[in-house]
C-alpha cells in the first residue's frame, strides 16, 4: 500500500518542534509520510489527510482526535512525562477514564510512572498499551556526539521564566491578573526578572563576556528587545528550536529557581544559580528547583560572581540523586534511543490496526491550504510564529539529520 500517514502534534514550538522533527524523520526512514502539525492546522489536517496514526503531546487532544479522524490509531507521547504523581497525566487520565479507553498507546518516558497506570486506573487493562520508551529530548544529547565539544563554550547563558509578563503572542500582564490566583505568580516573575536585569547589566560593565538569553517556550522572543535596547545591543536573543544547542554553546547557564537543569547536567554546562546575590538563602521547597540549586554555583553578592567568572570554573559534579532522577524519570541510562523506541511503538500500532480505504487529500493540497493560512494569520497576528510551528518557516538546524542518522545506526547495531 500506499505510504502510511502520521501527524505529530508539536503543541509548544521550542519545547515540542525540535525533537518532534527528529521523531518524523526516523518514522519517515520506516516507510511513512509524516506531518508535523501545531494548534492551527491540526484540525485541518485530521480531517483532510486522514492520518493512519495520530501522535499527541496533551490529553485534551483526545477528544479532537477521536471527533476528526476516529479511524486513526491514537497514541500519547506527552510533552511533560516527568511529573509527580499528583500533577501527572496519569491522574488527569483517571478523572477522564474515557479518555484513556480510546488510547492505542501511551508511551511513557520512565519506569517511576508505570505503576501508577494499575493505581489511579485499576478498572483498566494496561498490558499493550502503556510502553516504556525514554524521555525522546534527551537522544538531541545521547546522539549528538560533537554536542560535548567544551571548546565551542565561550558565553554566559541566561534562561527566561517569565511568560506572565512576556506571553509568547504579546499580550499585556494585566491578562494573567483577569485570575486572582496569578497574582502572586506575577509579582515573582517581576522579581526574579528586575533580579536577571541586574545581574545582566553588571555583567557587561564588567566583563566581557558574551551573553545569551533564551526566552521560555510560552515568552515573546521581541519582548526583549528592551534589554538588548537599555544594557548592551551585544545581547544574543536566542529563538532557535533546540535548547539543547543553545546550552551546549555557553560557558555557564543563569537561571532563577529553575527546574530546566538535568540537559545542562549532562552535557556538563556549570549552572549559576542567582538568587543568593538578593535573598542570601537560595533555598526552594520545588523539588526539582531544589536539586538544581544543590548543583548550582550560589555566589553570595556581584564581587564572589565575578572572582567566579575570572578564575577557572569547576567541573560539574555527579551527583547519585540527579542519576536517580534520570534512571527512574526519563530511563536515561537505557543504552538504544528513546525516538526508536517511541517510534517502532508507533508503528506496531499502526500495522495492528486495519484501516478502511477513503478519500483523502493529498499532502500538497493540505500543505498549500495552511500556507494561506499562515500568511494571513501572521498578518493579523504578527507573533503567532512564537508558538506555532510552520514547516518551511521554521528551519531545522543541520545537526538534527546527524541525530537521525545515529539513531537509525543504532538499529542497525552500526
Amino acid at each position: 500500500m500506499s505510504k502510511y500517514r502520521v501527524v505529530i502534534r508539536a503543541f509548544t514550538l521550542r519545547r515540542d518542534v525540535g525533537i518532534a522533527i527528529v521523531l518524523a524523520r526516523v518514522l519517515e526512514a520506516k516507510g511513512c509520510e509524516v506531518l508535523i502539525a501545531s494548534s492551527r492546522n491540526f484540525q485541518d489536517i485530521l480531517t483532510h489527510w486522514r492520518p493512519h496514526a495520530v501522535v499527541i503531546n496533551t490529553n485534551s487532544q483526545i477528544d479532537v482526535v477521536k471527533r476528526c479522524a476516529p479511524e486513526a490509531a491514537l497514541i500519547c507521547l506527552h510533552g511533560e512525562g516527568a511529573q509527580d504523581k499528583d500533577t501527572s497525566y496519569v491522574l488527569d487520565l483517571s478523572r477522564n477514564p474515557e479518555r484513556y479507553e480510546q488510547l492505542d498507546r501511551v508511551l511513557v518516558w520512565g519506569r517511576r510512572m508505570l505503576p501508577w497506570f494499575d493505581e489511579l486506573l485499576p478498572n483498566h487493562n494496561h498490558q499493550g498499551k502503556v510502553f516504556l520508551c525514554g524521555n525522546p529530548r534527551l537522544d538531541l544529547i545521547k546522539y549528538n556526539p560533537d554536542i560535548m565539544d567544551a571548546s565551542k563554550r565561550t558565553g554566559i547563558g541566561v534562561t527566561g521564566r517569565f511568560h506572565q509578563l512576556n506571553y509568547f503572542d504579546g499580550r499585556p500582564t494585566i491578562f494573567a491578573l483577569m485570575k486572582e490566583e496569578n497574582l502572586l505568580p506575577v509579582i515573582k516573575q517581576a522579581e526574579s526578572f528586575t533580579l536577571v536585569a541586574k545581574v545582566v547589566r553588571f555583567l557587561t560593565e564588567n566583563t566581557d563576556i558574551p551573553i545569551s538569553i533564551r526566552p521560555h517556550p510560552l515568552e515573546a522572543p521581541e519582548g526583549y528587545d528592551c534589554v538588548r535596547e537599555h544594557i548592551s545591543s551585544k545581547i544574543e536573543i536566542d529563538a532557535s528550536l533546540d535548547f539543547v544547542d543553545w546550552a551546549s554553546r555557553q560557558r555557564m547557564i543563569m537561571m532563577p529557581s529553575s527546574t530546566s537543569f538535568l540537559e545542562a547536567y549532562l552535557l556538563k554546562v556549570p549552572l549559576l544559580n542567582i538568587s543568593r546575590i538578593t535573598d542570601g538563602s537560595g533555598r526552594t521547597d520545588e523539588p526539582l528547583a531544589a536539586m538544581s540549586q544543590t548543583l548550582a554555583l550560589l555566589p553570595g553578592s556581584f564581587e564572589e560572581l565575578l572572582e567566579m567568572l575570572n578564575g577557572d570554573l569547576p567541573d560539574v559534579p555527579q551527583m547519585d540523586s540527579i542519576d536517580e532522577h534520570l534512571d527512574t524519570v526519563h530511563d536515561w541510562f537505557y543504552e538504544g534511543s528513546a525516538v526508536l523506541r517511541s517510534a517502532n511503538a508507533i508503528m506496531d500500532t499502526i500495522h495492528a490496526h486495519a484501516f478502511p480505504k477513503k478519500f483523502h487529500w493529498p499532502t500538497t493540497a493540505v500543505k498549500w491550504k495552511d500556507d494561506i493560512r499562515f500568511k494571513r494569520l501572521v498578518k493579523r497576528e504578527p507573533l503567532h510564529p512564537n508558538f506555532s510551528y510552520k514547516s518551511g518557516y521554521h528551519v531545522a538546524p543541520p545537526h538534527y539529520q546527524t541525530v537521525v542518522e545515529n539513531i537509525l545506526a543504532s538499529e542497525r547495531g552500526a
